[in-house]
């Protein structure tokens, strides 16, 4: 059976849209003219983190994770800011959450501007901030402790309540 010139045509757009649909897929964050600085910082706990999340300082997105591992019992951030000389020495990076709902950046201090600038492919001192991973925990410990005092007043206090009713 042979295949008419109206399905060749048919096959052939079909083949394009999903070329076409690949190529931004895998090209989507290539930008061949834009230059990247490499930095990394080291963690105690990245929650929350992914690759290809932003960086942001001020808010603004400057730059995104590329790679995230773990390097002698701590996470090693691996990203790139898009322009020189934004990164002072006493730069700050820390993993920020953009909602409650998990979303995560790493968000980058200026530093000062007296400072030296930081080299390209150096380490970015980092801060730790807690994770709503973190502050649930703690506040499921806080209420067990509570609410434990609580339980065990309630039980001195009902013995002698029930023998002076009855």
């Amino acid at each position: 059976m042979a295949i008419s010139s109206e399905q060749k045509v048919g096959l052939f757009f079909l083949a394009a849209i999903v070329l076409l649909g690949l190529t931004i897929e895998f090209v989507e964050d290539w930008r061949p003219f834009e230059e990247r600085y490499a930095y990394y910082a080291y963690f105690e706990s990245a929650v929350g983190l992914k690759v290809s999340d932003p960086v942001r300082m001020a808010g603004v997105e400057v730059g995104k994770v590329e790679k995230i591992g773990i390097e002698d019992q701590r996470v090693r951030v691996d990203f790139y800011v898009n322009q020189a000389g934004q990164l002072h020495v006493d730069s700050i990076a820390r993993i920020r959450q953009t909602n409650l709902l998990g979303g995560s950046f790493l968000g980058l201090d200026f530093g000062s501007v007296e400072g030296p600038l930081l080299a390209p492919g150096s380490e970015v001192s980092n801060a730790e901030t807690s994770n709503i991973d973190e502050l649930i925990t703690s506040f499921d410990r806080n209420q067990q402790r509570v609410l434990g005092s609580l339980g065990e007043m309630v039980d001195e206090v009902q013995d002698p309540l029930v023998d002076s009713i009855s």
